[in-house]
């Protein structure tokens, strides 16, 4: 699990968090023009609607292209397409409470990305000026010293510095689907030239590699131009078992599993996929490296306790920089549960839509998402006793 910088205003309420998002309309459609840094249309550049994706609990993916369009010879382009349930906005990197269907993003070979965020209620026709391109440089290696070749780049997050508009238009989390596709490639120095990324401006980035651990770098400085080496250690693989007490209500078998991993740096992590353990309880990691390893539980504490528990997992492993082929055990510990309901209303008294519960602790899923008030502002969830 990536830790987000999460745009939101906090509210206390029950001693859970909570935020609002009101409802979104039925279907989306979206049109303008993609212009070149000097103002002539950008014939063939790429549009993309990404939006915040309210079912990363389950699949690891946190953002999600819900359109996409390729601008005409006038640069003109629209995007239409269904849209989802409500989701509070966690693209643009505002201090204030606002809400979004997304970030509209632009992209064009040899140039810098640029992103627009739609704010509810916003019109047609969007101007997207595509940015002159980043220059900072990559160099791969592996611990032997030697470059490694084609080794894939994959932007993940976004923070412009030079801030346009007070706080608007700030920051951008990208789909994997788009950054994979865009992933520029080393050469046979083991090299990479950024140049998606716009100049002033930060960003985490992914790197991976056939037998080298997928290895990810936060904030990485972009206002610098001179070059960066990153050290891929060769991958790991991690055979764990969840555990319980023989007189434990809950099984093992079919648990869903988040991890995050961070590195022997601070800005380094490991961001393995989501995994469900088998009949006996155990799973497989692959792909990681050396540094301290946080398991989480992505399971809904919507649905009913088992026997009166809710399965709870606080674990978090290290792994050698020698180790090949490390084994862990994780307990899973029977939480009791508790039902948790209400309502929430706004100063005016009326039911509020879409009020986002989140709880911490043991008992809860990775990113803690617990519930959202419905349309006459009433929640029901489950929540571990003595969690928050």
């Amino acid at each position: 699990m990536k830790f987000l910088r999460l745009p939101f205003l906090a509210v206390p309420v029950l001693f859970l968090s909570c935020c609002l998002s009101p409802a979104l309309a039925a279907e989306f459609s979206y049109s303008g023009k993609v212009l070149l840094p000097d103002g002539k249309p950008a014939q063939g550049a790429e549009v993309a609607l990404i939006r915040y994706n309210s079912q990363a609990e389950a699949n690891g993916q946190y953002y999600v292209t819900a359109a996409q369009s390729t601008a005409d010879k006038n640069g003109t382009w629209q995007l239409r397409g269904a849209q989802t349930e409500p989701s509070k906005d966690k693209t643009a990197g505002t201090t204030k409470a606002k809400t979004s269907p997304g970030v509209l993003v632009a992209y064009a070979p040899h140039f810098g990305l640029t992103w627009e965020t739609v704010l509810s209620g916003a019109k047609s026709p969007f101007t997207l000026t595509l940015s002159p391109p980043g220059t900072r440089k990559l160099i791969i290696k592996n611990r032997g010293g030697n470059p490694i070749v084609g080794a894939k780049i994959e932007l993940s997050w976004l923070y412009r510095q030079n801030v346009m508009r007070g706080e608007e238009n700030r920051s951008l989390g990208l789909s994997k689907d788009l950054t994979s596709r865009w992933a520029p490639i080393t050469d046979a120095n083991g090299a990479v030239t950024l140049t998606l990324v716009p100049p002033l401006t930060q960003a985490n980035f992914i790197v991976a590699a056939p037998g080298y651990a997928r290895l990810g770098r936060n904030d990485y400085d972009l206002t610098d131009s001179g070059k960066l080496e990153i050290v891929l250690p060769p991958a790991i693989t991690v055979k764990g078992r969840l555990i319980v007490e023989a007189d434990s209500p809950l099984s093992p078998a079919g648990r869903k599993l988040a991890f995050y991993g961070r590195g022997t740096s601070d800005r380094e992590f490991y961001e393995p996929q989501p995994q469900t353990t088998d009949e006996k309880g155990e799973f497989t990691l692959e792909n990681i490296g050396p540094g301290k390893i946080t398991v989480y539980l992505r399971e809904s504490n919507k649905a009913e306790p088992e026997k009166g528990f809710l399965p709870g997992i606080e674990k978090q492993f290290t792994i050698g920089e020698k180790e090949t082929t490390p084994t862990v055990e994780i307990a899973l510990k029977a939480l009791r549960a508790v039902r948790v309901q209400g309502k929430v209303s706004g100063t005016d008294g009326k039911p509020l839509k879409g009020v986002i519960f989140y709880g911490d602790g043991p008992g809860h899923s990775s990113g803690g998402q617990l519930a959202a008030s419905d349309a006459g502002g009433k929640y029901e969830f489950w929540a571990a006793e003595g969690n928050t």
